[in-house]
Order: C-alpha cells, then sequence, then structure tokens
C-alpha cells in the first residue's frame, strides 16, 4: 500500500503541528499569567486598601492618647492650683491635712490605727498585697473602722511595674482580687504610684495616668512627706521635724507616712504629729472626698 504524500509532505505537516501545539502553549501561558498577574494585583490593591485603614486607625488612636496626655496635664495644673490656697465658703482659708501611709499590712498599721482611733481621726492606707491572716484583720479594720482602703499596686516592684500600662494595671487589679478574695471589700478605685507619680520613664507614666483617668482611678502623691522610709528605722525627731518643714506654707497637705516593719518610730511620733497640726489649725480629711486634690505631684522640694 502507497504512503500519503511525500516524505518531504509529511515532514512539513510535523513541523506545523508542532508550531501549532507550541503557539498553543504559549498563548496557555500568555493567559495563565495574564491571570495571576491580575490575582497579584488584586491583592496588593487589598494589601493598600488595609494597609491605609491600619495608618488611619493608628493616627485616631494618637489623636485620642494625645488628647488624654492633654486632660491629665489640665486636671494636675487644676489641682495643683488647687493645693497653692483653698478658701472656703466664707472667705477664710480652709487648712486641710489628709494623713496617708504606704506599704501596709503590718502590725505597725494596726498600732496606728488605734491612734487615729484615740483622736477620732480617719485616714487613708494605700496597701499593697499580702496574704496571710495578719494582713486579712488590717485590710478588713481598714475599711470596717471608717478609713480609706487604697490601692499602692500588689508587688511594689519598681522594675516590673514601670515597664509598661499592662504590667501596672495587672498590679491593680491583683491587689483588687487579694483583698476581695480574703475579706469581700472592695479596694477604693484610688492609686498612690509606688515612689510617686514621676517615678518610671515619661512616656510610660503618660499612658499609665491617662489610662487611669479614663477607667475611673484617681491617683495621689503627696506634698509633705516624714521621710520615714527613706532608710530603716529613722529617728522619731526627724520625721516631726520633716512634717513641720514641709508643711510651712500649705492649705493643703497630704502627708506622706509609712507602716512597715522597720517604721516603729512613725507610729511613735504621731500623736505628736497630729497635735500639732491642730494647734496649726488643720482639719483632717480623706483622699475618697469629691475636693481631694487628686493630682497633686509630690514637692521636688523634699528630695
Amino acid at each position: 500500500m502507497r504512503e500519503n504524500g511525500s516524505p518531504v509532505q509529511r515532514r512539513s505537516g510535523a513541523r506545523n503541528m508542532l508550531w501549532i501545539c507550541l503557539f498553543g502553549f504559549l498563548l496557555l501561558l500568555v493567559i495563565a499569567g495574564f491571570f495571576i498577574l491580575s490575582r497579584i494585583q488584586e491583592e496588593r490593591d487589598q494589601q493598600a486598601e488595609e494597609l491605609q485603614q491600619m495608618q488611619e486607625e493608628l493616627q485616631a488612636v494618637k489623636t485620642e492618647k494625645v488628647l488624654l496626655e492633654q486632660l491629665v496635664m489640665q486636671k494636675e495644673t487644676e489641682m495643683n492650683q488647687l493645693v497653692a490656697g483653698v478658701v472656703s465658703e466664707h472667705g477664710v482659708q480652709d487648712y486641710r491635712a489628709y494623713l496617708t501611709f504606704d506599704d501596709g499590712p503590718c502590725e505597725n498599721t494596726l498600732k496606728v490605727m488605734d491612734i487615729l482611733d484615740e483622736y477620732e481621726i480617719k485616714a487613708t492606707f494605700f496597701v499593697n498585697g499580702v496574704e496571710s491572716e495578719l494582713a486579712k484583720e488590717v485590710y478588713c479594720r481598714i475599711v470596717e473602722d471608717g478609713h480609706v482602703l487604697a490601692n499602692h499596686t500588689y508587688s511594689h516592684v519598681y522594675k516590673s511595674l514601670y515597664e509598661s500600662w499592662d504590667n501596672f494595671y495587672d498590679e491593680i487589679k491583683k491587689l483588687e482580687s487579694c483583698v476581695q478574695s480574703q475579706t469581700g471589700y472592695e479596694v477604693e478605685p484610688i492609686v498612690r504610684f509606688p515612689g510617686g507619680s514621676n517615678c518610671g520613664k515619661e512616656a510610660i507614666m503618660k499612658e499609665i495616668k491617662a489610662h487611669l483617668d479614663e477607667l475611673g482611678y484617681r491617683y495621689f502623691d503627696w506634698n509633705v512627706s516624714g521621710e520615714d522610709a527613706i532608710y530603716s528605722h529613722v529617728p522619731a525627731r526627724d520625721i516631726y521635724r520633716n512634717v513641720v518643714k514641709y508643711v510651712d506654707g500649705k492649705n493643703i497637705a497630704v502627708i506622706l507616712l509609712h507602716t512597715t516593719n522597720k517604721t516603729d518610730e512613725t507610729v511613735q511620733v504621731l500623736p505628736d504629729i497630729i497635735d500639732y497640726l491642730k494647734q496649726e489649725g488643720y482639719s483632717f480629711h480623706t483622699l475618697d472626698e469629691e475636693d481631694a486634690p487628686t493630682y497633686v505631684v509630690f514637692d521636688q522640694n523634699y528630695k
């Protein structure tokens, strides 16, 4: 049987078929590349849109942060102006003393409350977290005697406290839980920063203050200190002299003292401090009062 076409014709047909297949393959590559490039462009457009949205949200957060910081600064200014001089409804200067005690609970906290009971004076106690029968007794008595149970963070450890807002807030909530689980009582939303509100890095402290204000917490420093915890067992006479010195010229005195196992002398001299303040015309108040000097910053002169 004779084959169709000459060898030359068969080779030419094979070449044509090869070119057709190659062209078809290239066409498929072009079409696939087009769809792939289209998909990549769509993903890029979507990513660009998401990035733009994130940038807008970040800018909104930054704006809110600035507004909160401005609000805190405004309140600090207002309260510091209030501290400079308070006038009563009758135009007479009103001398107010806020006795505050940091770092309990301990035996000396109980002894301080015994003295306060004798004078019928209420005070504010900024406590740390301790889980024991003594701690439970102290926490309960602060509340049941009519004093203010306030937050001085659970651990009082500067290094971890001031690393971030999250760390600080965890300590605040841990102290609240510690007290509530042992006593059933709640800690007032009143805070004192260990070391004072200027203790940590400026940016982190601004963030902490802004968040506290946003969550309804009030924070208090002091403008008078007995300097009774600068080392162990500061002499009673020095504590007394410090209070007298720093209270001079102040209508509002937010007085910092401590109740620890190393401040026996604070207990010893407390009656003398109270007698002096009463003699100078001060009335005694607690920091949960509505007109308490919330944002008073500690006096740099005593450091």
